[in-house]
């Protein structure tokens, strides 16, 4: 995380500051156990406990500034009241990661969305990114309103692609997420039945997950599964630069001979701009070989070679 002082983080918050201004902070955390000195310990309220209880235990853990949403002992920052349901802390969390994503410059942020293999994808497009600069995407799904923020705020300084994967449990919640990572590339896996009890459909799905696209600046890549109608329709969406991957003979990113081994992974022919790659993925399952294209083209779009890819 950029380095802020307490009394940065309480401007940007619109917070009160209780203690030190001065205390400079590189990082964040939610979790008591796994602090380090310089994180700003930020006590949440969530359905089983509150982060406000384990504020002494952070403090013995060498936190000395705290984010919370009632009074507590030591420096701290007192966010306003929330606006809806969501924990003020969470708000705040999240003002603080749109404003170091500000402050990121010549940073690509790769958004992935879809209804399912939305960690696989972003675990695959980290690993051929990381071969062409220093590349964030960390373990897990942290896919929400506090997941996405903390991604932001736990990148490094050096960070050349961020990878953050985007979740819905509507219509909206891609959009929230996108002003805050202003992704410069989209990637949307597929559209299926997952949500459907929180949005009634799947085309409502399909407008929810295409929020993505839409968030795309015309300079932008926009990547979109052509084997998937719903995906692949969301071309009109954008003026960004469109890459298509998949199974199709019409994908700009696909996959040709493919070829199952005995130990139940695949070989095949990575064809991408005229060229074909023999390549193989170490894992199992055919689903795996769309998500790799996927990082596939996420490759190609942040400029690298084809033959890198396939390495």
């Amino acid at each position: 995380m950029f380095d802020l002082t307490l009394g940065q983080v309480c401007e940007i918050v619109g917070g009160k500051l209780t203690g030190d201004p001065s205390i400079r902070l590189s990082g964040i955390s939610i979790d008591s156990r796994k602090t380090n000195t310089g994180d700003l310990f930020a006590a949440i309220i969530g359905d089983r406990v509150d982060g406000h209880d384990f504020i002494e235990q952070a403090s013995n853990s060498g936190v000395t500034a705290f984010l919370t949403s009632r009074e507590v002992s030591g420096n701290q920052v007192l966010v306003p009241p929330s606006p809806d349901a969501l924990d003020p802390v969470i708000h705040a969390i999240a003002k603080l990661s749109a404003h170091v994503r500000a402050l990121m410059s010549g940073v690509e942020v790769i958004g992935v969305t879809g209804s399912s293999g939305k960690t696989s994808t972003k675990d695959m497009i980290g690993q051929v990114l990381a071969s062409a600069g220093v590349t964030h995407a960390p373990a897990g799904s942290l896919n929400n309103e506090l997941g996405l923020p903390l991604t932001l705020l736990s990148a490094p300084l050096d960070t050349k692609y961020l990878v953050a994967e985007m979740g819905m449990r509507g219509l909206g919640h891609i959009t929230h997420l996108c002003s805050l990572a202003k992704p410069t590339i989209g990637v949307v896996t597929n559209v299926g039945q997952a949500h459907i009890g929180e949005v009634g459909s799947i085309e409502a799905i399909a407008k929810a997950k295409s929020e993505l696209v839409m968030a795309i600046p015309a300079t932008g890549f926009v990547i979109l599964n052509a084997d998937d109608e719903r995906v692949v329709a969301m071309h009109t969406l954008t003026e960004a630069t469109v890459l298509t991957f998949g199974f199709s003979n019409t994908a700009d990113i696909r996959a040709e001979n493919l070829q199952l081994t005995s130990s139940g992974s695949y070989n095949f022919d990575l064809v991408c701009g005229g060229e074909r790659i023999p390549t193989s993925i170490p894992i199992l399952g055919e689903h795996n070989v769309i998500n790799a294209l996927a990082a596939a083209a996420v490759g190609l779009a942040a400029g690298m070679k084809a033959k890198d890819i396939a390495n």
